[in-house]
């Protein structure tokens, strides 16, 4: 799984962050430039791997994860979440679901985590505390379009 939104970190250098079915998530550093042929007046984008981090915490599958700013949440079939800082550390470990972690969205004030037992839960993870939980009678997918 892969998520689209990066991070950028300087004027050339993003951020790509993937999970696994391996338990991980992977940190991809990577350079991005754009090479011009004058001669056949045609550009190119050029990515290139500067390195890459693998962070373990999870003992399943990873199924869902944000970034935002510096921090990196994910959730999956072990029904915890987990933050990490951009530089592969894990910050916190957060547990309340029962089941499988399909959804998480994370910003500068909260994060939001909705599973397989029909729970959405809101947490202020800067101090891990759990500040709200709903039931629903059934959850395919949380999308939030904007924050609240």
């Amino acid at each position: 799984f892969c998520k689209n939104r990066r991070r950028r970190n300087s004027k050339n250098k993003k951020y790509l962050i993937s999970g696994s079915g391996d338990s991980s998530l992977k940190i991809w550093i990577l350079s991005i430039e754009r090479k011009i042929n004058e001669t056949k007046n045609t550009s190119k984008i050029v990515f290139n791997l500067l390195d890459n981090k693998t962070l373990k915490g999870h003992s399943s599958y990873v199924y869902c994860f944000d970034i935002y700013d510096k921090y990196i949440a994910s959730g999956g079939a072990d029904s915890i979440v987990i933050i990490w800082n951009i530089e592969g550390d894990l910050l916190y470990r957060l547990s309340g679901h029962l089941g499988v972690i399909r959804s998480i969205y994370i910003d500068e004030y909260k994060l939001v985590t909705a599973g397989d037992a029909k729970k959405i839960m809101i947490w202020n993870y800067r101090v891990c505390i759990k500040c709200f939980y709903k039931v629903l009678n059934s959850l395919i997918r949380l999308n939030l379009l904007f924050p609240f």
